[in-house]
């Protein structure tokens, strides 16, 4: 029975095949090729945006807070003293959250969604010490030719 059954369907994919053109079926192995794997398509486009991010989050979790104030884009430059309280929130933040949940054990960047060529949302999850996982995004803008952190409510 299952040879049958093999039998016809070989009989039906090559009546399929018949009746498909060349120039069709090239169309169509080329749609499965570029279309058919499913998931995050890492374009050029989007390469740039995670990796600025990894670099962003790597800098953050190590407790690197002098990078990664450079890596957000505030919408204006910050003087030495905004940096200053920017710094020691961040500080703040980061021992607040190492204590409630056991601090960032990894990241995983999930994907980048690109709406313009200037404009992008990057999603991640963050898995913590208490084995929890908080699903995150963050908007990014990119400013004079490099891809930073966009504080919300700037344009």
């Amino acid at each position: 029975a299952s040879d049958v059954y093999k039998r016809q369907v070989r009989i039906a994919i090559m009546k399929v095949f018949r009746n498909i053109s060349a120039v069709k079926f090239m169309l169509f192995a080329c749609t499965c090729l570029f279309y058919g794997c499913g998931g995050e398509k890492k374009t050029d486009a989007t390469i740039a945006p995670r990796k600025a991010m990894e670099e962003a989050l790597n800098a953050f979790y190590s407790n690197d807070f002098s990078s990664y104030v450079y890596m957000v884009d505030y919408g204006t430059e910050l003087d030495s003293a905004e940096r200053d309280v920017v710094l020691n929130i961040m500080s703040q933040y980061h021992e607040r959250q190492s204590a409630k949940k056991g601090g960032v054990s990894r990241y995983e960047i999930l994907s980048v969604d690109m709406p313009s060529d200037s404009l992008a949302t990057v999603y991640y999850d963050l898995f913590f010490g208490n084995d929890s996982v908080e699903m995150c995004s963050e908007k990014m803008i990119l400013r004079n030719g490099q891809w930073k952190i966009r504080v919300r409510g700037i344009d």
